[in-house]
C-alpha cells in the first residue's frame, strides 16, 4: 500500500471519529434516558467478566462507537440499505443504522438478559438465533 493510500485511510478514519464525536449528542436526544437509566442501575453489578457485558452500558461510548463505524463503511450517508448484524449484543450499531433510515435485522443468541433488554429499549429489531455452517437464516 503506497504512503498516500496509507493517509487517505488515516484521514478517513480521524474524519470518521470526528463525525462519530459530533453526532452522538443529538443520537441520545432519540433515546428514553431515563429508562435506559434503570437498566444500567439493574446490571451495573454485572461481573464484567469473561465477556464484559458490564461495559456496555456506557451508552455514550458505545453509541460513539457505531456511529463510527458507520461513518467508516459510508453508512451515513447511503442510500438506505438493507443491513444484517450478526452478533449484535446490546445493539447500538443497529440502532444508529436504523436512524439513518437502513432497514436492520440484528441476530444474536439469547442468553444475555442484559442485552435483550437494551435491544428491547431501543426497539432494534434482534432475533435470537444461532448462526450455524450451512443453515439458512431466518
Amino acid at each position: 500500500m503506497s504512503s498516500i493510500e496509507l493517509y487517505k485511510r488515516r484521514v478517513s478514519r480521524i474524519g470518521a471519529f470526528l463525525y462519530a464525536q459530533l453526532m452522538v449528542g443529538r443520537v441520545l436526544k432519540t433515546i428514553d434516558l431515563q429508562r435506559f437509566q434503570i437498566l444500567q442501575e439493574r446490571y451495573r453489578l454485572a461481573d464484567p467478566r469473561p465477556h464484559g457485558y458490564s461495559k456496555y452500558l456506557d451508552i455514550r461510548r458505545w453509541m460513539t462507537v457505531a456511529l463510527w463505524h458507520c461513518a467508516r463503511l459510508g453508512l451515513h450517508t447511503s442510500q438506505p440499505l438493507r443491513i444484517l448484524d450478526l452478533g449484535t449484543g446490546a445493539g447500538y450499531f443497529p440502532y444508529v443504522c436504523a436512524l439513518y433510515g437502513h432497514k436492520v435485522v440484528a441476530l444474536d443468541l439469547d442468553t444475555v438478559p442484559m442485552y435483550n433488554e437494551i435491544c428491547k429499549s431501543l426497539k432494534v429489531d434482534r432475533r435470537a438465533w444461532r448462526v450455524e455452517k450451512f443453515q439458512h437464516l431466518p
